[in-house]
């Protein structure tokens, strides 16, 4: 393996409450926002529903990819797969 240190890990996860700032602004920064869609709203949407989420891709403390997906299974309470 090449580099020194230890490696960090790479996760996929649901986005907190103090990455939410980040998020609109990588989305932001990406052009994946519109002017008529507050991100803030959307975010708020996305994880007051049973069936979805914004789910970050994040290696330590550095975000780098965040969408909203589906995740039924998880917030439904049923098994994945």
């Amino acid at each position: 393996m090449s580099g020194s240190g230890d490696p960090v890990s790479v996760a996929f996860r649901p986005v907190s409450d103090d990455e939410v700032e980040g998020v609109v602004s990588l989305w932001r920064v990406c052009g994946a926002t519109r002017p008529w869609n507050d991100p803030h709203r959307d975010i708020a949407l996305a994880r007051s529903a049973r069936d979805a989420e914004v789910l970050i891709h994040a290696k330590g403390a550095a975000l780098l990819s965040a969408e909203p997906r589906i995740v039924m299974s998880r917030k439904l309470g049923g098994e994945p797969g």
